[in-house]
């Protein structure tokens, strides 16, 4: 099963509002697009919603979703909001300095008063059905919002028994706080209806949506505060120890991530209850899942939450017992025996990977990532070289949401790597981007996923995220694709037998 991806964030789609949208004319017009290159796979980030600094990996809950991809135009269609009302809100559209970022602060303030009359539209009744068919996750989700919203407190310094998530106090949280539950629920609900629509939109194109699973979550969140037990926090819902990475040649004093990490042995005692709700969730939404830092599931590393990383440790992880949990979570759903090597997941095994997580991953029967631009060090056994692949099952990538660009890799390096990556390439693309996007494709693996940058030739002001800077990231927008490109990329598929010669376009 050889396949061809691109990874595209939601907010970077193309389209008429400062972001891009779960579903309207500048997301439909991108899944033709994909269409017709003969794409198999779309891979988006994490959308979750209220990331710290707009990050996708720090949400304010690992099954709910950002509001703030709704389409106006689709909450036209449904009825929830008038047409001229949105065309008057179109007219004084927020105007960012650079068409291709999202102006986050601006378009909340702008598009926030729009989303709350589309909310206060949706049937109460309806809205309870479906907060009810959901299960624990979505009333979870609007109490912890509204009392967020109205308390204007982090969990933690709410009182007692609203803290303590005890029954009781919860049962008054939607008549005490209607309006901002209400809020919350229904804009949840928006999403999930047009959620709905895109995944029509996808399977009638052949489109497979890839999502992504960060391990962890933001300790202000829905989930440390519905879920205490599960997280190492203390008896005032402060986490006692807190996430990272150890020292190392490129960051001598570390990295704090200050999430939460998890009391494995309880969630263990629960049969993973809430991992098995999370991964239920996520494939509500997409079709497959990639699993960020897989590295923690086999060992993760942590320290005190009022020192630093050079005290820190290595904890082993939940291991295979995990995933053989969530393999029993999709069996159920199936109403059939499945393997875990069966669930339909990729794992993110970059950075430092010792034997142990190599086996935990092998073991499983899971694909693991290549990248490219990390494969032309000079090392004659550098697992990201195209020729150096160890197995067909793995995904390849020519980078990622946290590298350069493949032109700005390139235009960056210096020339022993040009040296080593000409002799490869040997000038068969007008371009260096291009060049690697030939070489992922011609290689032995089963999926290949190029971000949108590098099959447009674009450069590092098209990246995503410079890891280790606090602002300025997650705020790239596309430009619609050129006919040239699309066509080029089909041809490509057809000769490297990733596309049968009947899908997408004809080929130049």
């Amino acid at each position: 099963m050889r396949r061809t991806g691109i990874l595209l964030p939601v907010f970077s789609l193309p389209g008429p509002e400062p972001v891009g949208t779960i579903a309207g004319s500048g997301t439909w017009r991108f899944l033709d697009q994909l269409a017709e290159a003969g794409v198999a796979l779309w891979q988006i980030l994490p959308v979750p919603p209220d990331g710290a600094n707009e990050c996708p990996y720090s949400g304010a809950s690992a099954f709910a979703v950002e509001p703030m991809f709704l389409s106006l135009e689709h909450l036209v269609e449904e009825g929830v909001l008038p047409a001229s009302r949105v065309r008057e809100a179109m007219a004084a559209m927020p105007a960012s300095e650079r068409p291709d970022r999202v102006p986050w602060s601006a378009l909340r303030a702008w598009k926030g008063p729009l989303l709350a009359e589309a909310a206060a539209a949706v049937p109460e009744a309806a809205l309870d059905a479906w907060v009810a068919a959901q299960g624990a996750w979505a009333f979870d989700w609007a109490a912890w919002w509204a009392l967020t919203h109205d308390l204007r407190e982090p969990w933690h310094r709410w009182p007692a028994a609203l803290r303590d998530h005890e029954p009781a106090a919860l049962a008054g949280v939607p008549r005490e706080h209607r309006q901002s539950f209400h809020h919350a629920a229904a804009l949840q609900f928006l999403v999930d209806r047009q959620w709905a629509r895109l995944r029509r939109e996808l399977t009638a194109r052949g489109v497979r949506l890839l999502g992504d699973l960060p391990l962890y979550v933001a300790g202000d969140s829905a989930d440390c505060w519905a879920h205490r037990s599960l997280f190492q926090l203390g008896p005032d819902g402060i986490a006692v120890v807190v996430a990272g990475a150890p020292p190392d040649y490129f960051t001598p004093d570390g990295q704090r991530w200050d999430n939460p990490v998890y009391d494995w042995e309880r969630s263990a005692a629960t049969g993973h209850a809430w991992w098995r709700a999370r991964f239920r969730r996520q494939l509500a939404l997409v079709d497959e899942l990639r699993i960020d830092h897989f590295r923690g599931f086999a060992a993760y590393f942590s320290f005190p939450f009022a020192s630093s990383p050079r005290d820190g440790a290595w904890t082993r992880g939940p291991g295979r017992a995990l995933f053989e949990a969530l393999a029993a979570e999709q069996a159920a759903l199936l109403d059939r025996p499945v393997d875990p090597a069966a669930l339909p997941v990729v794992v993110e095994d970059l950075g430092f990977i010792d034997r142990e997580t190599e086996a935990l991953r092998d073991g499983l029967g899971f694909p693991g990532t290549k990248v490219l631009q990390f494969g032309f060090d000079g090392d004659p056994e550098n697992p990201h070289h195209p020729c150096h692949f160890a197995t067909d099952n793995c995904l390849a990538c020519t980078g990622t949401h946290d590298t350069q660009t493949a032109r700005g890799w390139y235009e960056s390096a210096p020339d022993w790597v040009h040296q080593q990556f000409d002799r490869l390439d040997q000038g068969r693309e007008r371009s260096a981007a291009r060049g690697l996007v030939r070489l992922a494709m011609e290689s032995r693996a089963d999926h290949v996923v190029l971000p949108l940058q590098d099959l447009l030739e674009l450069g590092d002001e098209a990246r995503i995220n410079v890891p280790g800077t606090p602002t300025g990231n997650w705020r790239w927008r596309a430009p619609v694709a050129s006919d040239e490109a699309i066509a080029w990329l089909h041809a490509l598929g057809q000769a490297t037998g990733r596309i049968g010669v009947a899908q997408g376009v004809a080929a130049p």
